[in-house]
Parts: C-alpha cells; sequence; structure tokens
C-alpha cells in the first residue's frame, strides 16, 4: 500500500516508468492496486493480481457468543489503520446505547499508541477499552477467540499511505469473528458488505458505530456473516 499509495498522492508514479517498461510481470495484492498501475502507464497484460492468504488449517473457526459486544483489533498503530476513528466510533455507540455491555481491546504498538491513549482518557473510555500491546501470534489468537467482533477502520493517511489487503482481517474471518471495515483501498474485495460484514465510509465513527449497534441487535445476522466470512477466506 505504501508503494503505491504514496506515490499516488504525491503524483509521482511516474517514477515507476522504467520499472513498467522493463519488469516482465507486477504482482499486485487488489484489483484497485491494478487499475492504479494499469491507469499510470504499465501494461495490462503484465500487472495482475496475487491475493494474500493465511494458514486456514491453523486458525479454526468458532462460534461466538454475541450477549454482549467483544471487540478487538489488531494492528501497527499508525494513522492509516484507522484507531482513532474507531474510538470515536466506540465513544458514540456507547453514548446512544449504553445498555449494550462492550469491551475493546487494542492489539498492537506503534507510534500513535500515546496519543490514542490520551483520546481514550479523553473520551472516558477507560472502563470498555485497554491496550493489550505486541503479542506473539498465539496469543492474538486466543483474543481472537474471546473476541466476537473483529474492528479495522482503515484509513488513508495524510501522506498517501494505504492499505493493500489487511491479513489481520482474513485471520479475524477464519476464526469466526465478524468484521467491521471501512470501504478503502482493496478491502471491499475481502469483505462483501451485508453478507461477510460489514463496511463504513473512511472516517465515519458514526458509520461504524451503527454497524456494531447492528450486530449487537442482530446476532444470528452477525453469526451468518461469520460464516460468510470463513468462507470468503477459505476460498
Amino acid at each position: 500500500g505504501y508503494d503505491v499509495g504514496i506515490p499516488l498522492a504525491n503524483n509521482t508514479l511516474g517514477s515507476y516508468e522504467c520499472l513498467f517498461k522493463e519488469a516482465k510481470l507486477i504482482l499486485c495484492v487488489n484489483e484497485w492496486f491494478k487499475k492504479v498501475l494499469v491507469d499510470s502507464g504499465a501494461s495490462s497484460y503484465k500487472v495482475k493480481v496475487h491475493r494474500m492468504g493465511v494458514d486456514i488449517e491453523n486458525i479454526n473457526f468458532k462460534e461466538r457468543d454475541r450477549k454482549s459486544l467483544e471487540i478487538v483489533s489488531v494492528c501497527r498503530l499508525v494513522e492509516k489503520k484507522g484507531i482513532s476513528v474507531a474510538l470515536n466510533a466506540i465513544s458514540e455507540l456507547i453514548t446512544e446505547r449504553p445498555s449494550i455491555p462492550l469491551k475493546y481491546k487494542i492489539i498492537g504498538d506503534g507510534p500513535l499508541r500515546k496519543e490514542l491513549e490520551e483520546q481514550v482518557l479523553r473520551l472516558k473510555l477507560t472502563e470498555h477499552v485497554i491496550f493489550l500491546g505486541s503479542m506473539p501470534h498465539s496469543m492474538v489468537q486466543e483474543c481472537l477467540d474471546s473476541s466476537n467482533t473483529f474492528l479495522l477502520p482503515s484509513v488513508t493517511a495524510r501522506n498517501g499511505d494505504v492499505e493493500g489487503v489487511p491479513v489481520s482481517l482474513m485471520e479475524a474471518m477464519a476464526s469466526g469473528a465478524t468484521v467491521v471495515s471501512s470501504f478503502h483501498s482493496g478491502i471491499p474485495e475481502l469483505i462483501d458488505n451485508g453478507v461477510s460484514g460489514l463496511l463504513a465510509k473512511e472516517n465515519d465513527s458514526s458509520g461504524l458505530a451503527s454497524a456494531l449497534s447492528e450486530l449487537h441487535d442482530n446476532p444470528l445476522a452477525a453469526s451468518k456473516m461469520a460464516l460468510e466470512g470463513r468462507s470468503k477466506v477459505v476460498a
């Protein structure tokens, strides 16, 4: 995402002209990247979408209890992951629906951690939000298994940095968590909105809050989306 998004934002994709000419094959992880590269001069027959994948044999699908919202994010704490937007959404949901039991775990570390922790204090979310820092993959999987909702509302960073298709979303879908994310880069190619998860516009905290509320109010639909999510990742 960094290699496509930043030169796209800076209008410097022309610097790849030699690469487009000399390369025999250009692999990218989503159709959106392919379109950007072809529109910038790459030959369409050279550019192929090569999907990322996860080891589904080592990720067991587990049905979730959905009486409360047990939410988790797994990511590096940088702007494009959208965690600041997620916190605003959690704040809005708690204000609008205070009766919904809700816990939000954030796994990962990065340059924005202190800023995000200050946002939690400012929004008075300390009873609901916990930062767990970096964890080994096995412990991340345990946290996924104890959560029913995976939240990753990715955004385009101010410098143009974007996602490809986040592996953490695929692992969450494979595990049986229902995913909430955004219409961003290749994410809609992974998540069919309303079928295998829910998507909101970038930077739309109200839309995210509504999606989370919908999952709580419709547990059967949430479970069906989780099954569809597993099927999509397996495929």
